[in-house]
């Protein structure tokens, strides 16, 4: 005879089977597509503004350039005042750094060279590196020391620069 309790764990183990069986409804993964719009800014009014002076600026990437054979001189140092500003336009306060190919710094504080690397090309400042309020600069002289280089192709200037920001604590 079939009582009340053997009715209902009879059910129970029916139903528990069948969730093993199918599974319990939770997944693994979920695909969907969702429209997505990105807007980037441009160097000047990113959050790390990088301007460039007007004579210098390369065109389209922001990219400073310079021939040997007309904008540079060789067996002389050559000095484009004022050539490159770095800009705070976030509340975060960073540090500054420009760095080679080698991630060693290029940059001279107040005309002393403590920058760790060996590139003829550096970059010369009397500002603070740390940028600490929205709106706060850093102006960089950017200098071809080529002291006793007489030919091109002797000189030691690195392909391309990285401008590093580091944030900093306040």
């Amino acid at each position: 005879m079939i009582n009340r309790r053997n009715v209902l764990i009879g059910l129970g183990t029916a139903v528990a089977a069948g969730g093993a069986a199918i599974g319990t409804g939770a997944f693994d993964q979920v695909e969907a597509t969702r429209d997505v719009e990105i807007d980037a800014a441009g160097d000047s009014a990113a959050q790390v503004g990088i301007d460039l002076d007007g004579s210098l600026d390369g065109g389209d990437n922001d990219v400073i350039e310079f021939e040997l054979d007309g904008d540079v001189n060789l067996d002389a140092t050559t000095t484009f005042s004022g050539a490159l500003t770095v800009t705070n336009n976030d509340a975060v306060s960073f540090t500054v750094d420009i760095l080679d190919e080698d991630d060693n710094s290029m940059i001279d504080e107040d005309g002393e060279s403590e920058g760790s690397s060996s590139s003829d090309l550096r970059f010369k400042t009397s500002d603070s590196l740390t940028l600490s309020d929205n709106g706060d600069s850093v102006d960089f002289d950017v200098v071809f020391d080529l002291e006793g280089v007489t030919s091109e192709g002797e000189e030691d200037i690195p392909e391309s620069v990285t401008i590093e920001a580091t944030g900093t604590s306040n």
